[in-house]
């Protein structure tokens, strides 16, 4: 098998950083698999009709397809910065099958400091935004 023909069957949709977001997500996201980092700020964050956690920045949560009901926004006055990278494709079922994001309660981990998470996000956002059309696979791992 072809290394890069590993990842054919995983496609990223989007990536993005909102340096000044005050979005309310309240819904499903319709099959799509989303790993977001909070950069800044708090959010309150659970899923389907558990209680809400604070999860204050920085820190990394997922948000997984297909079935829960997503809810999160921000805490208090100021708006919270954080990035996304939301992917589909029968690749993701079998990696999260494998272990990957592991089902918790509140899917999320509290990180001590931003760097390198910071980091890594931003170069996927460069990588799915501007990527190399003519190597898409390539582009796809090499994040």
């Amino acid at each position: 098998m072809d290394v890069l023909s590993y990842f054919d069957d995983l496609s990223f949709v989007s990536a993005h950083t909102a340096y000044a977001c005050d979005a309310v997500v309240d819904h499903q996201l319709g099959g799509l698999w989303v790993i977001n980092f909070l950069y800044s700020g708090a959010i309150e964050f659970g899923r389907d009709e558990q209680p809400l956690t604070r999860l204050e920045a920085p820190a990394i949560y997922w948000t997984l397809a297909p079935q829960p009901h997503w809810r999160y926004w921000s805490i208090g006055d100021a708006p919270w910065i954080h990035s996304w990278v939301a992917f589909s494709g029968a690749r993701c079922d079998r990696l999260i099958a494998g272990g990957l994001m592991p089902e918790l309660p509140c899917p999320a981990v509290r990180l001590l400091q931003k760097q390198p998470a910071a980091d890594l996000f931003d170069r996927f956002a460069r990588l799915v935004v501007h990527g190399n059309p003519a190597r898409p696979r390539r582009m796809r791992i090499a994040a």
